[in-house]
């Protein structure tokens, strides 16, 4: 199983195969085999090392430290402000193992068409780059043996300001806030269980 993590909408998961050199997103091919893709200039190697870095801090705000200012702009409400902060939240979460492949390509119009949910959100900085993170985990069970092997690619999409590539975040709309509100709501709700007899 892989999962596919797109930190620039909402949350998308899909399943591929574990060992998967590439992964497809619409017209969007991700190359995790091609050494060309590497990180290779000095603000790559640099963003690459911060976010490393933020990760394995387990800290959203040092997560949210990457975020491209014309991003962290838009989020003016407490709805917004939470979607990005369950965004962080998923990024501190992950164990990115020193063997995990790292690509960053250029952010092209096939790009965008998946990755925006039509009305929902909104970017306020236009990307130059994409930043991708390949990279496989065990889960074992108290006895130490596998039960399943998970794949996992994240996505991210960046743009550089001051030198610096950054994390270039999407912000919801009106109606993007409205159906993030609608799931953490439901999320909130106790499911009913049948009354007893």
């Amino acid at each position: 199983m892989r999962r596919i993590t797109l930190g620039l909408v909402l949350a998308l998961a899909c399943a591929t195969a574990v060992a998967a050199q590439a992964v497809s997103i619409g017209d969007a091919r991700f190359d995790f085999g091609n050494e060309a893709l590497r990180p290779r200039t000095d603000a790559q190697k640099k963003f690459v090392a911060d976010y490393l870095a933020a990760v394995a801090s387990k800290s959203v705000e040092a997560v949210r430290d990457l975020v491209h200012p014309a991003s962290l702009a838009c989020i003016t409400n407490d709805t917004n402000r939470e979607y990005l902060r369950q965004l962080h939240e998923r990024d501190t979460r992950r164990d990115i193992p020193t063997n995990a492949r790292i690509i960053i390509q250029p952010f092209t119009d096939p790009v965008t068409i998946p990755f925006v949910p039509t009305g929902l959100t909104q970017l306020p900085v236009k990307p130059t780059d994409v930043f991708g993170i390949d990279y496989n985990w065990d889960k074992r069970d108290v006895n130490g043996v596998i039960v399943r092997h998970i794949g996992v690619t994240v996505l991210r999409a960046l743009a550089p300001h001051e030198g610096r590539l950054m994390l270039a975040e999407y912000c919801l709309t009106t109606k993007g806030e409205e159906i993030f509100r609608e799931k953490q709501r439901a999320m909130q709700t106790p499911s009913e269980s049948p009354a007893r007899k």
